[in-house]
C-alpha cells in the first residue's frame, strides 16, 4: 500500500499536513526504536575491590556524625550512598532501613565486593557496610569513624543480620 500525501492528510488543511506528518513519523521512529537503554553492567569482583578501596582512601578517618553525608562527618548509610554513587555510579536510599530493600538477597556464603552488609546492633538500630574481600567491610563506625572491619570478628558475626547485591 503506498501513501501519497493527500491520503495521509485527507481531511487536514493543507497549512498542517506538514506538522501532522511530521508527528506521524515520530511516533512510528519512537515505537521502532526504542531509544538507548541504560543497562547496568555488573563490575567484576576484583575491579569493584580496587574500585571500592581507592574510594576509601578519601574518606577512611571521616568521623561519625549520625544523619550527615559529607567530610566533615558521616553515618553508615549515608557512607554506604555516597561510595555507591562515586564507584558504581548508582543512587541507593538515605536510609539503612531503605537500603535494607534494595537488590536482592546474598547468601553470607555468597558475598563479593560491593554488596551491602546489614547488621544489628540493638534492637530496631541497624547498620549497614559495604563488603570487600577477603571477609572485610567498610562502614562509618561510632567509635572509628570510616574503617575497614573483619566480618570473622565475633562482634560482626553475631551482629550480622543479611546482605543484598544491589544490581
Amino acid at each position: 500500500m503506498v501513501l501519497s500525501h493527500s491520503s495521509i492528510t485527507m481531511g487536514i488543511p493543507r497549512a498542517l499536513s506538514f506538522p501532522v506528518i511530521l508527528c506521524l513519523i515520530s511516533v512510528f521512529v519512537s515505537c521502532a526504536y526504542p531509544g538507548k537503554k541504560e543497562v547496568h553492567v555488573a563490575t567484576p569482583p576484583a575491579e569493584a575491590e580496587q574500585r571500592l578501596r581507592a574510594a576509601l582512601k578519601e574518606w577512611e578517618g571521616i568521623p561519625y556524625r549520625w544523619g550527615r553525608a559529607d567530610h566533615k562527618g558521616i553515618d553508615c548509610s549515608g557512607l554506604a550512598m555516597r561510595l555507591y554513587g562515586e564507584v558504581f555510579k548508582m543512587q541507593l536510599p538515605r536510609t539503612t532501613k531503605e537500603q535494607m530493600g534494595v537488590g536482592r538477597p546474598v547468601p553470607r556464603t555468597g558475598l563479593k565486593a560491593g554488596d551491602l552488609v546489614f547488621f544489628s546492633l540493638k534492637k530496631k538500630i541497624y547498620h549497614v557496610g559495604i563488603c570487600l574481600n577477603n571477609g572485610e567491610f567498610a562502614h562509618a563506625s561510632t567509635s572509628l569513624g570510616v574503617t575497614i572491619s573483619s566480618l570473622h570478628d565475633p562482634y560482626w558475626e553475631k551482629a550480622f543480620i543479611m546482605a543484598r547485591r544491589a544490581d
